[in-house]
């Protein structure tokens, strides 16, 4: 498992990222991030990262001014105590604009065409 949710996450560093929407299933514990690869590796360029059984989501709005940009900038993940915490910054270049911490046991991903 430790080295599944670690390939997903490398996989999903290797290429541009933005953010597109962040859903949270309450009920079912889980959290959706879409994010668009436009770098035109991917035939199909959105990327759905289910976070699931998560225990703890948190968004920080740590930017400054009216520019807030949705390029994910790096993901950091640690297991934790049989979980994963997951750190997400989100932004421009070094500008951190948001701060995503998610708290979870599992995730999958899956490929799509935008807007299809």
């Amino acid at each position: 498992m430790h080295y599944k949710v670690l390939g997903i996450i490398r996989e999903t560093m290797l290429h541009e990222n933005l953010v597109e929407n962040l859903s949270v299933d309450l009920l079912a514990g889980e959290v959706i991030l879409t994010l668009s690869q436009p770098d035109g590796s991917y035939p199909d360029p959105e990327l759905l990262l289910t976070f699931m059984g998560v225990h703890e989501v948190t968004a920080t709005d740590v930017g400054c001014g009216d520019a807030y940009q949705n390029q994910v900038l790096r993901i950091d993940c640690n297991p934790h105590e049989g979980l994963y915490q997951a750190k997400i910054t989100v932004g421009y270049e070094k500008n951190i604009h948001w701060l995503l911490r998610l708290v979870f046991t599992d995730i999958e991903y899956k490929r799509s065409r935008l807007n299809a």
